[in-house]
């Protein structure tokens, strides 16, 4: 299986707008008579950007010393005429095409001038061309598979422990960082998962303190703009290493000092940190909340805390259920005792008998009550069912109606396109496909034009002449030509319906 590294591209010098190396054709297309595309060098490559590197033994996160070597170089040459110039890295197959991301393609004269491997080049859009010309996105990066060779040795005086092979070309990438520096300007890109910002930097291995990660990190952005171009692998992970919210004011001083010995010698020349113990006065009123101490009430519970707090919350929930239930028994056993008593006092006491209507109205009164209650309770319940089945019901009824919005939208688009050939683009927006027809119907002259069913619409104005369009014998037709009176039997023999009202439905 084929496996495509991230190698370097770039031109030879930084190109002028003056320079012989880059014209434009008459149409504004940038082309680049000659331009360094990689270079037989010594680069570092992280261990999973290396064809097979599990099978090799090679560690994923390790950085290794690869030689693109001068004569595997010379040797694929060809292979990079012809190939593909992408906006970003994506690897590049017939199947696995993406017009999108295509700007251009490199020539077909490529050739290798030691140390560099030549081509010319074109770039097609505008945009593109642009990002060049302001240096936002000019040096190259080709792509290309190959075989890594685990034998060590020393290249113009730097030691590599691979060797590139059978080096094939398979696309030339523009980015806005290359691996093999200034030489290779419009080249070889960084790993994707290294932000330029940050690949001078090696992430910390040790835990930093949250005060000390957010100094580190402005810190880091501070250094950037003054680094030497060639600078690597800048560690700050010693500098804050025992920072904290409560010692950083102190510390100001110890942190200046340790910086300026981790970065000496990997400074620009211009560049000063004169004003570094300042810049970190900033940060003196900046308290990540994590580096605070938790009042008591914040303080995370412990797994037996929180086991006797569930336990305890559930056992008050069944005391007080248990009470509720106790509370209405008594008050249900209360009721019936009363009840009782009285049917007892009313058999026995004569004059305490009620009038028969009396009676019926107090017993319609009460079931009047039981009644209210029992539909209360049930319309409750009712409405506790049937929310699931009411969601599902509007989520139901939307779609229904989205797709007969989008019906009836669809179908007024195809009737503009069907009544173009006749009348162009409309000036007035329908919101149906009959409108559209009726009205154009109604330009053309057609009879009945205002009352003829829908469904007949289409199919007379199809019988219309077209603008211009010469039809019989060579005659030209006008729209407002009139029928004799065999077209209009025919016509009517044709479409029985027409000049009818249009059918309710």
């Amino acid at each position: 299986m084929t496996t495509f590294a991230e190698p370097a591209l770039a031109f030879d010098r930084e190109p002028q707008p003056s320079d012989s190396t880059r014209t434009k054709d008459a149409f504004g297309r940038l082309h680049v008579s000659m331009a360094h595309i990689s270079k037989a060098c010594v680069n570092e490559y992280i261990g999973h950007e290396i064809p097979n590197w599990q099978a090799l033994g090679l560690e994923r996160d390790r950085r290794y010393k690869l030689l693109r070597d001068p004569d595997e170089l010379s040797r694929a040459a060809s292979t990079f005429n012809n190939v593909p110039l992408l906006s970003t890295h994506r690897g590049h197959s017939a199947a696995s095409h993406q017009p999108d991301l295509v700007i251009g393609s490199t020539g077909t004269d490529a050739v290798f001038n030691f140390p560099f491997l030549d081509n010319s080049l074109v770039v097609w859009p505008q945009p593109d061309i642009e990002k060049i010309e302001d240096d936002l996105k000019r040096e190259l990066s080709c792509s290309y598979a190959y075989r890594p060779d685990l034998s060590p040795g020393v290249f113009e005086g730097e030691s590599y422990e691979i060797v590139m092979r059978d080096i094939v070309g398979n696309h030339v990438a523009v980015v806005s960082a290359g691996r093999a520096g200034s030489e290779v300007l419009i080249g070889d890109s960084k790993p994707a998962d290294q932000p330029n910002l940050m690949e001078c930097f090696i992430m910390p291995t040790t835990v930093l303190s949250r005060k000390a990660l957010l100094v580190q990190g402005a810190s880091l952005g501070y250094l950037a703009p003054k680094l030497a171009a060639d600078a690597k692998s800048i560690d700050l992970t010693k500098v804050f290493a025992n920072v904290t919210a409560a010692n950083f004011k102190a510390s100001k001083a110890t942190i200046a000092a340790a910086l300026a010995d981790t970065v000496k010698g990997k400074l620009a020349a211009d560049a000063k940190l004169d004003d570094y113990q300042t810049f970190l006065g900033a940060f003196d009123a900046m308290d990540p909340e994590e580096d605070k101490p938790k009042a008591k009430d914040e303080e995370e519970e412990t797994e037996e805390e929180k086991e006797a707090r569930e336990k305890r919350e559930k056992k008050e929930a069944s005391d007080k259920k248990a009470r509720d239930k106790k509370a209405k028994d008594a008050r249900k056993a209360f009721d019936a005792k009363q009840a009782a008593d009285r049917k007892a006092f009313d058999a026995e006491n004569p004059f305490a008998k009620k009038d028969d209507d009396d009676k019926k109205a107090d017993d319609e009164e009460e079931d009047d009550d039981d009644k209210k209650k029992k539909k209360a309770e049930d319309a409750e319940e009712d409405d506790k069912v049937s929310k699931a089945a009411m969601d599902a019901a509007i989520g139901s009824v939307a779609k229904s109606t989205e797709a007969r919005i989008v019906a009836r939208m669809r179908g007024a688009r195809e009737a503009e396109q069907f009544v173009r050939p006749w009348v162009g683009e409309l000036a007035v927006a329908y919101d149906s496909a009959e409108e559209i027809l009726r009205a154009t119907a109604i330009a053309l002259k057609v009879p009945d034009a205002a009352t003829i069913h829908a469904s007949a619409l289409k199919t007379l104005i199809g019988l219309m002449p077209k603008p211009g369009e010469v039809r019989g014998g060579g005659q030209r037709l006008a729209n407002d030509s009139v029928r004799t009176a065999d077209a209009e039997a025919e016509f009517r023999k044709m479409f029985p319906e027409a000049g009818k009202a249009p059918r309710r439905v």
